[in-house]
């Protein structure tokens, strides 16, 4: 189950104290997914494979854009260290989910990404 709460300093300490779960933290929300509901089979992309998922209207709206929810994700993709893990990673779903929730990504499309 994906629990969602508000941003807060009081909120990231609580979220981050617990164990078994994945936090992903956005500019006003943090998301948290239990270990087990993420775990699937492991496909690793490279940032690069990663972005090719997108097509280029939708990457041109995203470089466009100026929601500062938008920019943390792009950063966070091009700065990736190394491999991006689709399935198991719930910063790519929170990311993803973010970006339908800014209808800058069609929730199907979302599907096919992460595919």
């Amino acid at each position: 189950m994906e629990e969602i709460f508000e941003n807060t300093p009081e909120n990231l300490a609580a979220q981050l104290a617990r164990t078994g779960v994945h936090v992903w933290v956005d500019v006003d929300r943090i998301v948290v997914t239990s270990i087990e509901e993420v775990s699937q089979p492991y496909i690793p992309l490279t940032p690069r494979a990663f972005r090719d998922r997108f097509l280029d209207l939708e990457l041109s709206m995203l470089a466009m854009s100026t929601d500062p929810g938008v920019k943390l994700l792009l950063l966070k993709i091009s700065t990736a260290g190394g491999d991006i893990d689709l399935r198991n990673n719930p910063s790519v779903s929170a990311g993803l989910d973010y970006l339908v929730s800014k209808n800058l990504l069609l929730a199907s499309r979302k599907a096919e990404i992460l595919a």
